[in-house]
């Protein structure tokens, strides 16, 4: 695979069901443009099979499954924006529901790990390539775990670089 020095290296952060499958999309037109070494991919997701599905050998480093939160009714009470119909399907994922897609995030672990594991991926990109990097977010705005963590995930990407 050649390697084109002309393309700014570029990290690509996928959230939710429709993020991970626009990462699958990302994936194949880096390897057809030959700038894979070039485009780092990072998926979020609270649902595992999405991530499976859509990316199943993207690099676990740059994979962050969002735990379900724990005593998930108790948390209406912690988070105003949780309305009290909110509910977590067993498989995961936010049910088309922003508030839900936040709560996730918001969550210690789970935002925790979601910001070192952006971090660790900036760090390497920008020693690895260059000081300068692209960085993009894809998602949808559909109600669920993209549209929830989009406002979160671009804050901690806005602190982080």
């Amino acid at each position: 695979m050649s390697t084109n020095t002309d393309f700014t290296p570029t990290v690509v952060v996928g959230i939710g069901g429709a993020g991970t499958r626009m990462l699958a999309a990302v994936k194949e037109m880096a390897q057809r443009e030959e700038i894979s070494d070039r485009v780092e991919l990072v998926a979020i997701d609270s649902k595992p099979d999405d991530i499976e599905t859509n990316l199943p050998d993207l690099d676990l480093n740059n994979t962050i499954v969002l735990e379900q939160p724990e005593q998930f009714d108790a948390l209406a009470e912690h988070y105003s924006y949780l309305s009290e119909d909110a509910y977590l399907p067993p498989e995961g994922g936010a049910a088309k529901d922003r508030s839900v897609g936040r709560v996730y995030l918001d969550t210690p672990d789970n935002f925790s790990k979601t910001f070192h594991t952006l971090e660790a991926v900036l760090e390497r990109t920008e020693q690895a390539q260059s000081d300068y990097v692209n960085i993009f977010v894809v998602n949808a705005f559909g109600g669920g775990t993209g549209s929830g963590l989009f406002p979160l995930v671009a804050g901690m990407l806005d602190l982080i670089a």
